[in-house]
C-alpha cells in the first residue's frame, strides 16, 4: 500500500516540477536582460588591521561588472564567453 502512495504522488508531483522547470527557464532567460546594479561592503580583517572597501556590481545588456573602490579604479566585466580586467582606465587583462 505505501509503495501505491508513492507512485501516486510522484505520478501527481511530474507534472508540477516540469511545470516548475520550464518557468525556472524562463526566468533566468529574463534575467540575462535585466539592468540592475547594488554595492555591497567588504570588510576583512588582515595582520595589519580591518580594511574597508565598497565594490559596486551591476548588470547591463548581458553584461556583469564588478569594479572595486567608489571610484571604480579596478573594473572586472564578463559577458558572453568574455572578460577583461581594467585598472585606471586601460585594459590590464582580457
Amino acid at each position: 500500500m505505501r509503495r501505491l502512495a508513492a507512485l501516486v504522488v510522484a505520478l501527481t508531483m511530474l507534472p508540477a516540477t516540469a511545470a516548475f522547470a520550464t518557468e525556472l527557464d524562463e526566468l533566468l532567460a529574463q534575467s540575462q536582460e535585466t539592468s540592475y546594479s547594488a554595492e555591497q561592503i567588504i570588510s576583512c580583517s588582515t595582520p595589519e588591521g580591518v580594511r574597508d572597501t565598497v565594490v559596486r556590481i551591476t548588470h547591463r545588456g548581458g553584461e556583469l561588472t564588478v569594479s572595486s573602490g567608489l571610484a571604480g579604479d579596478v573594473e572586472i566585466a564578463a559577458g558572453d564567453g568574455t572578460w577583461s580586467l581594467r585598472r585606471g582606465g586601460g585594459l590590464v587583462a582580457e
